[in-house]
């Protein structure tokens, strides 16, 4: 067992591990569900259908193919006489890439397995309760409400759409930024990989603990129609939003919003995208100072536009980015204690190691390019 262990990269017992053990567990609960029809797996629900039959099915049936295949291939090559140039390589990387995005994709479904789990199972009038307390919180702590206030001082269209699409771009950003580390710097790509879902996987215990609906859909489009208090009746009926404001409000509410309260999307008390920006900043800097210039002000348009956008409240923010930082601090740990006792003896992390080998001359080149174009200045 302690070879085992030391054999294995700390992705399996922090990633791989427990998303095979929820999956697993959701998946029983599917079955016992089918017979107890219980409201959480109504048939009727918006989220059942893409939570616990095309995720789950897709998944087991990507697992296997791949698999067979990797089988297939170890049979074929090992049938002849002797290993080829080209079979041992082969093996060794087919290997190492199963693990680890075989490792995110299993992290990845459970992640949208818990996110619609927790949507279905919120209740309605603890959710309103934890809400007001949330939003009476803001204004206890600033005095105003920072997401109404924002949009009253910020009424330049230019400038609310740059804060906007910082704050819509994150995800592309993020992917973005898991692509280049994953071709620059197999430690930082395993860092930033580790800390999101660490965020993630802190947080749930607050979205399940506080189930807060958003300062959108619980004040200003009131989706519960609920009888709203007058104080903060009264800061959203005197808040000026700019025209193309509200009809981004409309088009987030598309996404999240059902119309017969079916599900209630109360993944807001921490914000990740206030987690997943900080670790997205954090990691592009220790990649390379000089993006520091570019990434900072992006995060602060960011962070600025969850508020904007009525996605967050204040105190929402502030808790994403102490997560983030904490996520971050546990990465970072567990990779160096790491590196202390593991042994890469089945070559695990052969896949990005050689990605990273392979694109560092066109690093080069395009860090070169880029100092030379802020030279002159």
């Amino acid at each position: 067992m302690q070879r085992l262990l030391r054999t294995l990269p700390v992705e399996t017992y922090v990633l791989l591990l427990p998303a095979l053990a929820f999956i697993s567990t959701t998946q029983t609960y599917r079955i016992v569900c089918a017979i107890t029809r219980n409201s959480l797996c109504d048939p009727e629900s918006p989220l059942r259908h893409n939570l616990l039959f095309q995720s789950i099915n897709t998944m087991i049936l990507t697992i296997i193919a791949l698999l067979g295949l990797y089988v297939l291939c170890a049979i074929v090559l090992r049938s002849r006489s002797h290993f080829s140039t080209i079979g041992k390589p082969l093996l060794r990387y087919g290997r190492s890439f199963l693990f680890v995005f075989g490792t995110l994709y299993l992290a990845i479904l459970a992640h949208g397995l818990a996110i619609r789990l927790l949507f279905l199972s919120a209740d309605r009038t603890r959710t309103i309760a934890l809400s007001h307390m949330i939003m009476n919180a803001d204004l206890k702590i600033f005095g105003f409400s920072p997401p109404f206030f924002l949009n009253d001082i910020i009424q330049s269209e230019v400038l609310s759409a740059w804060i906007v699409q910082s704050y819509l771009q994150l995800l592309l950003i993020a992917g973005c930024t898991a692509i280049v580390l994953l071709f620059r710097s197999t430690y930082l790509f395993r860092k930033y990989m580790l800390s999101y879902f660490i965020a993630f996987m802190i947080s749930c215990p607050f979205w399940y603990t506080f189930p807060v609906l958003h300062p959108d859909y619980m004040y200003r489009a009131n989706v519960l129609h609920i009888e709203i208090p007058e104080d903060i009746q009264h800061i959203v009926q005197t808040t000026h939003f700019l025209p193309a404001m509200t009809k981004q409000f409309d088009e987030l509410a598309k996404i999240w919003v059902d119309s017969e309260n079916r599900f209630l999307p109360i993944s807001n008390f921490p914000s990740m995208h206030a987690a997943l920006g900080i670790i997205t900043a954090a990691v592009l800097i220790e990649m390379w100072l000089p993006f520091a210039i570019i990434v900072i002000p992006w995060l602060v348009l960011m962070l600025t536009g969850t508020m904007l956008l009525l996605q967050h409240y204040a105190v929402d923010v502030m808790l994403g980015i102490v997560i983030g930082c904490v996520a971050l601090q546990c990465a970072t740990t567990l990779l160096a204690l790491e590196q202390r006792a593991f042994i890469d003896r089945y070559d695990i992390l052969a896949t990005p190691k050689l990605f990273a080998a392979h694109f560092q001359k066109s690093w080069q080149w395009v860090k070169g390019e880029i100092l030379a174009l802020f030279a002159p200045l």
